[in-house]
This record gives C-alpha cells, structure tokens and sequence, in this order.
C-alpha cells in the first residue's frame, strides 16, 4: 500500500481525500457552489465532509466534523439549486454543532474534505 501526503493528511494512495480551507467568514452560498464548480467534475460521483476549527486566545484547537459524509453526484450540467441546498444543510450542521457543543464563537475555518467516487 502506498502511503503518501496531501496537505497535512496522510491517506493510502486508494483511499484519497482532498481538502480545501476556507475562513469562516468567507465560506458562503457563492463560495461553496464555486468550490463544486471549480473542484469537482461533471458526470461523477464525490464524498463530501465538512469540519469546522475553532481556535482560542490560548492556542488550543478545537475541530468538530458535521455530521456524516454527504455524496454529491453530479451530471452533465451543474445544478445550482442542488448545490444552494446542499449549502443549507452544511449551514444547519454548523449551527447544530455550535449549540450542540456550547461553542461560544464562531468557527474560524470550513474545511471542504472531497473525494472521488466514481464517474
């Protein structure tokens, strides 16, 4: 099994995850259709998870993921509705996981983990 790095994840070379980290201020609706249009290719099939890092005055980090993998399965044309729903659910994990877990701020990043499914 071949074991190489991409950014900080170390991953078998079968098993690859891509990421992307956005601040949490500039992770919207347009940021994340963006991201899909940019990143990922039509007719296929991705997985999708988000994290969410908070960061404090005493250099702690903190990382919750939300909830499960979503898959994406893009056709021939983009389907922004698609992806503005998609969003709205990555939103309401996100305020979920701020109450869930008493966060008293803010995330400070949105990390977009990807990876290939299938065409």
């Amino acid at each position: 099994m071949n074991i190489i790095k991409i950014g900080n994840i170390k991953t078998s070379s079968n098993n690859v995850f891509n990421r992307t980290i956005y601040s949490y201020d500039e992770f919207n609706m347009f940021c994340f259709i963006k991201f899909i249009m940019e990143h990922l290719y039509l007719n296929s099939t991705y997985t999708i998870m988000i994290k969410l890092g908070f960061f404090n005055s005493n250099s702690n980090s903190v990382f919750y993921m939300l909830g499960s993998q979503i898959g994406i399965k893009l056709k021939d044309s983009h389907d922004i509705d698609k992806y503005k729903n998609i969003y709205n659910i990555i939103m309401l994990g996100i305020d979920e996981v701020i109450s869930r877990y008493v966060v008293e701020s803010f995330s400070d990043t949105v990390e977009i983990s990807y990876k290939f499914k299938y065409s």
